[in-house]
């Protein structure tokens, strides 16, 4: 898996996404409750999730 890790903490890796991750995006940004915060519709879409993505 090819990752470009861009910040790092004590206990926090932040990395690019990767094709593996696109489930775990779909489950993410599909979850009202994390999605209140950063969609003002509440959830994405399928078609929204891969443009985030690919955005990302």
């Amino acid at each position: 898996m090819n990752r470009t890790t861009f910040l790092e903490s004590e206990r926090l890796v932040f990395s690019t996404w990767s094709e593996e991750d696109r489930a775990l995006a779909a489950a993410l940004w599909g979850d009202h409750e994390v999605t209140k915060w950063i969609s003002s519709k509440g959830f994405l879409s399928e078609d929204e999730v891969e443009a985030r993505l690919t955005q990302e």
